[in-house]
């Protein structure tokens, strides 16, 4: 199964980045969201998701997390989830007016700031695995999200005490 992953993750590397692995660090995966190879097919897009982040997940973890394949991954075992994203930071960049400008009114330096995290929040770099069983119909990604006092902070949420 491993071997599957670093094929896939190799393939891509050939087919979308010239060969040059250094690439994948910046690699917007919000590109993939209608291919059929490394992106989400038969399933809503994710960036977290993407067949590219689960091969790269096993490459990475497979040695880590007990039981990590691409097949835990297809199966809700464990799943990806993006650690910071604009949404929670800034709100999101397209709504219109920018409700995150309207409010805060930040100057210049900061709005190009904003502008270069939300290129980056969804590359391989901002990605982490968790677990996925669902309790009630939630996940611990979903939990994360909506609970009262994270709202999605990945630094609340790995901060909380029981």
């Amino acid at each position: 199964m491993k071997n599957d992953a670093k094929e896939l993750v190799r393939t891509f590397v050939a087919d979308k980045l010239d060969d040059d692995i250094t690439r994948l660090a910046s690699f917007e995966l919000g590109a993939l969201k209608n291919n059929k190879v490394y992106g989400c097919p038969g399933r809503n897009f994710d960036s977290d998701d993407t067949n590219l982040m689960r091969a790269i997940y096993c490459v990475a973890f497979s040695d880590t997390w007990k039981g990590l394949s691409m097949q835990s991954l297809e199966n809700g075992v464990y799943r990806g989830d993006t650690i910071n994203s604009y949404s929670t930071l800034f709100s999101r960049p397209w709504d219109k007016p920018d409700k995150f400008i309207e409010r805060w009114h930040p100057d210049k330096t900061f709005v190009e700031k904003r502008n270069a995290f939300n290129k980056t929040c969804y590359t391989v770099g901002n990605m982490m695995i968790l677990p996925d069983k669902k309790i009630d119909g939630w996940s611990i990604n979903t939990h994360r999200g909506c609970h009262y006092e994270w709202h999605d902070y990945a630094d609340r949420f790995f901060d909380s005490t029981p």
